[in-house]
């Protein structure tokens, strides 16, 4: 996996690192970039899709889902006994 990016649902918040214009991107201006620079922010672009599509896989895989509800239970579940100890013992 390359360096993780956080996921994001508008194309105005694409780290302007990428160079070029986004699809979002009406400009009129000129595109002056040269061939090698076009195929170097596609493979950048290919490479931070392949990172968010690795990510939604992990966040969306059911063992990651069961494993987040468990830990949410155990959390609550430990919070509420932690509040009937100090209730029962005073301390």
């Amino acid at each position: 996996m390359h360096s993780a990016r956080e996921l994001t649902d508008c194309a105005a918040q694409v780290p302007a690192d990428f160079g070029g214009r986004t699809v979002a991107d009406t400009s009129n201006t000129p595109d002056t970039r040269s061939p090698a620079q076009i195929e170097a922010d596609i493979k950048r672009r290919r490479d931070v899709l392949a990172d968010t599509l690795d990510e939604i896989g992990v966040r969306v895989h059911p063992k990651t889902i069961v494993g987040d509800a468990k830990a949410k239970l155990a959390s609550s579940i430990d919070h509420t006994l932690g509040k009937a100890y100090v209730g029962v013992t005073g301390s």
